[in-house]
């Protein structure tokens, strides 16, 4: 038994928090052990549980060892329900519950990483990046924007992720479309991200909306139109390639309906 233990510690991927890259998370133990596989184009996490549970997107189950319990249910009742169907995610959600393993995964082929959730240091993600997280957060949705959902390709609503009452710490996992990267912005300094490549940030971070630096000419004629920005000091993440390119087409000949 001890020997399994150690091997999961082996392999475990510290959750990433919002203090600086040196140090990123806190010295806690975390809420829930999850091991990466598949790491960075087709990530998957298997989930330790020794007499724990862990909250779970609708559809994402790989597989379950059958020492488990699945109990489906509107976590975080039925506000938190419908705020988190309007940012993409499940309106249930799925808990699965006792001692053994849990594989779990993400629709597109990318990476997956862990997230450190702490008191007034929640998260804000693309829409339907939530995986699985510990029991002791909360999934909801926070409005973009109106310029930042017109215009940034995120939609009306990003996914919220943050602490029940306690101290913490939770975590939870999310998956992205490619690779996924990190970007510390210094305070007076801006990241502008091209539409559809954001993938998470502090869930007080403002989002806005504008040209480049070579404004209506290059926002018309090089490909690039507005992009979201960011200002320093702040941590954020980045996905490498846009889910948006899987919507199918639309036929606007006719009635609008999509094409088959």
């Amino acid at each position: 038994m001890a020997e399994t233990k150690q091997a999961t510690q082996l392999y475990y991927a510290p959750p990433l928090g919002l203090s600086d890259a040196a140090n990123p998370v806190s010295q806690t133990a975390p809420a829930l052990y999850g091991i990466l596989h598949g790491r960075p184009m087709f990530g998957s996490v298997d989930v330790h549980l020794n007499e724990q549970s862990v909250v779970c997107d609708a559809g994402s189950l790989l597989w379950m060892q059958d020492s488990l319990d699945m109990e489906t249910g509107m976590a975080g009742g039925c506000q938190a329900a419908c705020a988190r169907s309007c940012a993409g995610e499940s309106c249930c959600l799925n808990t699965y519950s006792g001692v053994g393993l849990v594989g779990l995964g993400f629709l597109l082929p990318g990476d997956i990483v862990s997230f450190e959730v702490m008191p007034d240091k929640g998260w804000i993600t693309s829409k339907g990046a939530f995986i699985c997280g510990s029991t002791n957060i909360k999934v909801s949705a926070r409005f973009a924007g109106c310029c930042a959902s017109m215009y940034s390709g995120e939609g009306l609503f990003l996914t919220k992720v943050t602490l029940l009452e306690g101290d913490g710490p939770g975590i939870f996992f999310a998956g992205g479309y490619g690779g996924i990267d990190r970007h510390d912005i210094e305070a007076g300094r801006q990241l502008l991200i091209d539409n559809g490549l954001f993938f998470a940030a502090g869930q007080h971070q403002k989002l806005r909306v504008g040209f480049t630096d070579g404004g209506y000419k290059s926002a018309c004629f090089s490909g690039e139109g507005l992009v979201m920005k960011v200002r320093g000091p702040c941590v954020v993440f980045t996905q490498n390639r846009d889910p948006s390119i899987f919507k199918p087409p639309e036929d606007t000949s006719g009635d609008g309906d999509p094409l088959t």
